[in-house]
């Protein structure tokens, strides 16, 4: 194995569903999305270099996110996406070493735990002898999570459909958001992410009628999990009614939550009298030229 070392570190970003449109139960069993999604300038970070054995290791140095027993554990995504590439790669042959620390609160709707399968990797076909063609890169990431290939393409923002996996340019109006200033408001609690779905197939009649018609134009802020989401949660109110209040431009919730964002630059410290919420006041990341959300 060439020597190589772990130099600075491989950046690992959150995400945000501008627009999520549930169409139905597939076939499959899984649900058949249209969605925009776009990258945020808040990331996880992550060091990869060889181990001194041939046994794959994860560490979590000090972060601000406090994170669950077994974190570190084999189910971790950083672990499978290492063995995923080394069975269809054959590379590298040694161990690897993987530190992260994580900024992006877990099970958020915020795409974390994917972006830092996909950093990973990216990563390893970086330095990879042979590596893998985008395609095949995109296809392997599918296999550990749906929202694993939106961080693998190139776009900071992009239209998927599928379970999230077939990509496009976003749709007119969508691109002026690159760059723009949003504030991510998260509750600190949990939601089931098959419950919340689950709720949405006994709720809709698209889900009986497999599969609804695209809706046009996409809005943004739409998101068909945000009803379902609100059955699960009750807190959920409580942060709805305090984002109203501002009147932001534009709202939503990301992913099937509990993440919210709003455009409404200047606003995060007024959510001071929630010390328990987690809020962040972030950037999307930026086409060349593109600005604002006003």
């Amino acid at each position: 194995m060439t020597a190589w070392t772990a130099g600075a570190a491989t950046l690992a970003p959150a995400k945000i569903n501008l627009y999520l449109k549930v169409l139905g139960l597939r076939p499959d069993g899984y649900h058949e999305l249209d969605t925009v999604m776009a990258r945020l300038d808040v990331a996880d970070r992550l060091w990869i270099c060889p181990a001194e054995s041939r046994e794959d290791t994860l560490e979590a140095v000090e972060s601000p996110i406090i994170l669950p027993p077994g974190f570190c554990g084999p189910d971790n995504l950083t672990l499978k996406a290492a063995a995923a590439f080394r069975r269809q790669t054959g590379w590298p042959e040694q161990g690897l070493s993987l530190r992260i620390e994580k900024n992006i609160p877990l099970g958020a709707g915020l795409g974390g735990g994917s972006s830092d399968c996909a950093a990973v990797l990216s990563r390893l076909n970086q330095l990879a002898p042979n590596p893998l063609n985008q395609k095949e890169l995109e296809a392997m990431g599918l296999t550990l999570g749906a929202d694993v290939p939106f961080f693998l393409q190139p776009a900071p923002i992009a239209r998927a459909a599928g379970v999230g996996e077939r990509f496009s340019a976003p749709p007119k109006g969508f691109e002026v958001w690159a760059g723009a200033e949003i504030i991510l408001v998260n509750p600190g609690l949990h939601l089931s992410t098959a419950q919340v779905f689950k709720n949405w197939d006994l709720t809709n009649e698209a889900a009986k009628n497999n599969l609804a018609p695209i809706s046009q134009p996409p809005r943004v802020g739409e998101n068909s999990l945000l009803a379902s989401a609100r059955m699960l949660a009750s807190e959920l109110e409580t942060v709805v009614e305090a984002i109203e209040k501002f009147r932001p431009a534009a709202w939503g919730l990301s992913g099937s939550g509990p993440t919210f964002w709003l455009c409404e630059p200047g606003v995060a410290g007024d959510f001071g009298r929630h010390p328990q919420w987690w809020v962040r006041s972030v950037k999307i990341a930026q086409y060349p030229g593109l600005t604002g959300c006003d």
